[in-house]
C-alpha cells in the first residue's frame, strides 16, 4: 500500500516537474523568437511597469535585446526620469540589464543585472542644509521613496566609471569633482553589499575605497537596519579637506592614511574603529592653547556607544 502511494506522488511530481520544464522551454523559445526581435514595440508597456514600480514618471529611448546565459540582456538607449511639470531630473544613456524571471512573479520588471557607464552625477546642499542628488531631496520631509526601494529589489547594480560633482553652499566650498567611481550593489533579500572606489582629486587623497553590508529593507524605516561598513583613505591633505568638512581639535594640516570601521543599528552609529597615521600635524585642542605640531602621529582609536 505504502509502495503504490509512493509510487503515485512520484508519478505526480514528475508530471508537474516535467509540465514546467515544458512551459519554460516554451517561454525562452517564445521570448528568443518572437518577443526579444521585436521589443522596442513593447517600449511602452516596460516604462510603464517601471513607472508603476517606482512611482515616478520614467521614459525609455530605443530597446534592443540579446540571450546572455539564461537572462535576456536589454540594451537601452537612454532612460529619462521625469520630476514636477515632467522636467527631466535624471538622464542616463546606454543602460545594459539583464531581465531576471522573478519578474514573473513579483509581475513587475526585475534585472538580474543594471549597469550603467560614465554616468555624470551632481549633488549639492543648499544655504537652508537641503541636499539634492540630481535634483531627488535627499534629507527633506520623511516620504515613501519608491525608486530606492526598487533599486534595491534588483539582484545587482553596476556603475562604471562615473563622474559625481559636490556642490556646498552652506560651507561656501569650492566645487568638489569626484571621478573614475566605481560602484557594485549585490541585493538578497534584506542584504545589500556595496562596494565603491573613487578618486578624488589628486591634491586631497588617492583614490578612496569603501564596503558596506547592510541589512534592511525600507529605507523609510532606517530603525530597523544594520550592518558594517570599512571606508579607506590614503594620502590624505587634511588641509584641503578643511574648507567642505568640519575636522576635529582645530585641525589645520597634516597628511596620512585613515582606515575607518563602523558597525551601525537603529538608525546611528553604535561602535567605530580607527586606525591613523598622520604627518606634520597640526591641531588646537583649545581657542586659548597654542597650536600644537606634531612630526608623526599614529594608533588605533576605538569607541562604543
Amino acid at each position: 500500500m505504502h509502495i503504490r502511494v509512493r509510487r503515485r506522488v512520484l508519478r505526480t511530481l514528475f508530471f508537474i516537474a516535467a509540465s514546467l520544464g515544458i512551459a519554460l522551454i516554451g517561454l525562452v523559445l517564445v521570448l528568443r523568437l518572437w518577443i526579444l526581435p521585436d521589443l522596442d514595440q513593447w517600449r511602452d508597456d516596460i516604462a510603464s511597469s517601471i513607472s508603476h514600480s517606482t512611482r515616478q514618471k520614467v521614459e525609455l529611448g530605443r530597446l534592443s535585446a540579446n540571450w546572455q546565459h539564461w537572462h535576456p540582456l536589454l540594451f537601452i538607449q537612454y532612460v529619462r526620469v521625469l520630476g514636477q511639470n515632467n522636467r527631466p531630473i535624471l538622464y542616463l544613456s546606454n543602460v545594459h540589464a539583464e531581465l531576471s524571471w522573478t519578474s514573473l512573479i513579483f509581475r513587475e520588471v526585475r534585472l538580474a543585472r543594471l549597469s550603467l557607464d560614465n554616468l555624470v552625477l551632481g549633488m549639492r546642499r543648499d544655504n537652508t542644509g537641503a541636499v539634492y542628488l540630481a535634483e531627488f531631496l535627499v534629507n527633506g520631509p520623511k516620504h515613501k521613496n519608491y525608486l530606492v526601494d526598487w533599486l534595491l529589489n534588483q539582484h545587482e547594480i553596476k556603475v562604471n566609471n562615473a563622474t559625481l560633482s559636490w556642490q556646498d553652499d552652506l560651507r561656501a566650498a569650492p566645487l568638489l569633482l569626484v571621478s573614475q567611481i566605481n560602484l557594485d550593489l549585490i541585493n538578497l533579500g534584506r542584504s545589500h553589499q556595496l562596494h565603491v572606489t573613487a578618486a578624488p582629486p589628486a591634491n586631497i587623497a588617492q583614490p578612496v575605497d569603501f564596503t558596506a553590508k547592510l541589512y534592511g529593507t525600507d529605507v523609510e524605516d532606517l530603525a530597523s537596519w544594520s550592518g558594517q561598513a570599512t571606508a579607506t583613505i590614503t594620502r590624505t591633505d587634511l588641509s584641503q579637506c578643511q574648507p567642505r568638512i568640519m575636522l576635529p581639535y582645530g585641525v589645520t594640516r597634516g597628511q596620512g592614511n585613515l582606515n575607518l570601521q563602523l558597525q551601525l543599528a537603529k538608525n546611528q552609529i553604535i561602535a567605530v574603529t580607527a586606525n591613523t597615521s598622520i604627518q606634520q600635524l597640526s591641531l588646537q585642542l583649545k581657542p586659548d592653547l597654542p597650536e600644537l605640531d606634531l612630526i608623526s602621529l599614529s594608533g588605533q582609536v576605538k569607541w562604543k556607544r
